[in-house]
């Protein structure tokens, strides 16, 4: 417990209930990817109607982050952020009790719970723990990753093996937010709004006018997009090369999980003086080499690049994080850059999962999007490179 000897007792059960909301971010996405092949066969959805199911929790991620900063200046951050852990319960429940419509709506309700605690976690840690920030971002977002490939991993095992089909597999990531909302209610009596806010400066700065933060939310919304692509078709993609639909699940769950140092140590590296050029650059790299090697269709080649996918895509979601809370000076401008980035920024993920699955009904060959992904890789490069330069949002 030495390093968290400084921290107040408030603070500590405040970096419990963050940890906790956190586990709730990512599985109930990924363990849809896991088996998509059955549902697809249970309710005779084809890959456009799957990558739409896919695409519904990004559409809900960026238009429900339009309306977070509002909330929270409504009720604070503690009520926004139970009110999206109990979204994303609920959805999480609807999802597995019917067909193909509810399955939708149940989806759109779980993306909007999800994105609501994305936009209001960031600048909630800015407020309350600035001081510790990186450390926080990087826990948090390590816990997050840690969620995201059980969810890749166990759902499988759980449909098939336990016989509980894809309907107990999705419900199961329920008891994750029976867990976080009695631990998240000792927040409730804090109701902390953005320090200095008040009408004249939320209303004052229109951040659509300013480069930089159109910058970050490009590169938020494209790493966005490779992630999810991966997360919807990598089993699929497996599949095709020779994997058991339970060893594709298990394979993208080694993938996050190997991407967990690579999600931890990202804030704190940035945080170095002169380090961000060198990790943008390298993660840029890894990347094209990670896209290269899953063309082939040896076992171990394919390991070996989800190995390295998996510095990239952990790697990048933490930067994004750590742009939006460093790049503004003041804390209602990161209430309003995080709604910003994980708004158009989902719009620009929502595409991955539907184009892929969109294109795969035309061109019937993984390769040949693999190798798109080229094209992608170039976006990311140049808009990581513009985000990380000189100065902040402000005076950019």
């Amino acid at each position: 417990m030495k390093p968290f000897s400084t921290w107040s007792r408030s603070g500590l059960l405040l970096f419990l209930g963050i940890i906790l909301i956190s586990f709730n971010l990512r599985p109930g996405f990924t363990s849809v990817g896991a088996i998509l092949g059955l549902i697809q066969d249970d309710l005779g959805m084809t890959h456009t109607q799957l990558g739409l199911l896919t695409t519904l929790p990004l559409l809900a991620f960026s238009t429900a982050s339009l309306f977070t900063s509002r909330l929270t200046r409504w009720v604070g951050f503690e009520m926004t952020l139970m009110i999206g852990v109990v979204m994303i319960g609920s959805g999480t429940i609807l999802r597995g009790l019917g067909g193909i419509y509810l399955l939708y709506v149940a989806t759109v309700i779980m993306g909007g719970g999800i994105a609501i605690c994305n936009v209001a976690l960031i600048p909630l840690i800015k407020n309350r723990l600035d001081q510790h920030a990186a450390m926080v971002t990087a826990t948090y977002t390590l816990g997050m990753s840690v969620f995201s490939a059980l969810g890749s991993g166990v759902t499988a095992p759980l449909s098939v093996n336990l016989q509980w089909g894809w309907r107990g597999g999705l419900m199961i990531w329920a008891v994750l937010t029976l867990i976080t909302i009695p631990v998240w209610m000792i927040q409730l009596k804090s109701r902390y709004a953005p320090k200095n806010q008040n009408a004249h400066t939320v209303k004052g700065l229109n951040l659509l006018k300013y480069r930089r933060a159109w910058q970050i939310t490009i590169f938020m919304g494209i790493q966005s997009f490779i992630f999810y692509a991966l997360a919807s078709w990598g089993p699929e993609i497996l599949i095709s090369k020779g994997f058991s639909i339970e060893e594709s699940g298990w394979a993208i769950f080694y993938m996050q999980i190997v991407s967990l140092g690579a999600v931890y140590v990202m804030p704190i590296l940035a945080d170095r003086p002169g380090y961000l050029r060198y990790l943008v650059l390298i993660m840029g790299a890894t990347f094209f080499l990670a896209f290269g090697l899953l063309l082939s269709s040896e076992r171990w080649v394919l390991y070996l690049a989800l190995t390295i996918m998996a510095q990239a895509t952990g790697g990048s979601i933490s930067l994004s994080y750590y742009l939006i809370s460093k790049s503004t000076q003041k804390s209602e401008n990161t209430v309003k850059l995080s709604g910003m980035a994980q708004s158009f920024g989902y719009y620009i993920a929502a595409g991955g999962p539907f184009f892929v699955g969109w294109l795969y009904d035309i061109i019937q060959d993984w390769n040949t999007i693999l190798m798109l992904f080229f094209g992608v890789i170039c976006f990311y490069t140049y808009f990581s490179w513009m985000s990380i330069r000189d100065g902040v949002v402000e005076t950019d």
